[in-house]
């Protein structure tokens, strides 16, 4: 289940979903947006990685090259790279 999703891309068999949350009675101004990335195996369902994460701003893109995973925040001009699990980088 999603709260949020925010963006979503596909890449060798995965989805790469972001989806944004608040903790409970936290939508507020002024705490930073949480965000989490859910890297999904498109055959099973199964999810193979889960990575929390913050940004300012609400998510425009998420890009997939690799084992690297780009995403990009709206407004503020925020990327944050994170490495798919298992790889090198």
């Amino acid at each position: 289940r999603f709260c949020r999703p925010q963006a979503v891309a596909a890449s060798q068999g995965k989805v790469f979903v972001v989806d944004k949350y608040y903790e409970e009675d936290e939508e507020d101004e002024e705490d930073p947006i949480r965000h989490v990335l859910l890297v999904i195996d498109i055959h099973s369902g199964d999810i193979l990685q889960q990575v929390q994460f913050n940004l300012v701003d609400e998510i425009s893109a998420v890009l997939v090259d690799g084992d690297e995973i780009y995403i990009a925040g709206f407004g503020e001009s925020e990327v944050v790279v994170l490495p798919f699990a298992g790889s090198e980088t």
